[in-house]
């Protein structure tokens, strides 16, 4: 399918998040900062579970993940490039589940299917690893994810353990891109450990296109 039907796809996709999070009063937690603890791990769902999460979570599972590395994955059921590079990330997240790095996936599937249409799916494909459905607003959580990004899935992005942004895929990964791809990121966190700048970001990749 080519790049500009699939950019119209996701924002229809997207659209309707926002939509039937207003109309179904699907349980979220998106619940104010003062109501958790945020210095706490995040809790991440159980393996092929899935919970509707907002944007105020998914900021603070950026920052709150307890690994060296957090690779997050833009994906859904209905978008055959995700499906395909899908087992790639289930084969890292085994191989780098004991190097400090942390694997999780963010759904753009329906909100009112995916807790019925999900989890059968993630246990079919042994996605074994965290996922959270996105429900959120485009205009806002697009440009937050990066300033490059126009919402077309999929998408991978690498953080530190501080939810600093390390790199940006914004294409369908190989499964050699995606090692090397984690390798360079756990590179690059263990080389601030042992040398610290005064720097307050990390720097970004090079954006990936199709």
């Amino acid at each position: 399918m080519k790049r500009s039907r699939w950019h119209v796809l996701i924002f229809i996709v997207m659209l309707s998040l926002s939509f039937a999070a207003q109309d179904a009063e699907i349980p979220s937690d998106d619940r104010p900062a003062s109501a958790t603890a945020t210095a706490a791990k995040f809790n991440f769902p159980a393996p092929y579970q899935i919970r509707i999460a907002g944007q105020e979570e998914i900021e603070r599972m950026l920052k709150t993940h307890g690994a060296d590395v957090l690779v997050v994955n833009f994906w859904a059921t209905w978008c055959p490039p995700c499906i395909e590079e899908l087992p790639y990330f289930v084969e890292a997240a085994r191989e780098y589940e004991d190097k400090g790095v942390q694997f999780v996936g963010l759904s753009g599937d329906f909100l009112d299917q995916v807790e019925q249409k999900t989890p059968p799916f993630l246990k079919k494909q042994k996605i074994f690893y965290p996922n959270l459905a996105l429900d959120v607003i485009p205009a806002k959580f697009i440009p937050f994810i990066s300033e490059h990004w126009d919402g077309v899935f999929p998408a991978t992005v690498l953080y530190d353990a501080r939810g600093r942004k390390i790199s940006e895929y914004l294409k369908a990964l190989t499964k050699d891109e995606l090692r090397q791809a984690v390798d360079e990121a756990l590179k690059s966190v263990k080389g601030d450990a042992d040398q610290p700048s005064a720097s307050t970001g990390a720097e970004i990749s090079p954006v990936e296109e199709p």
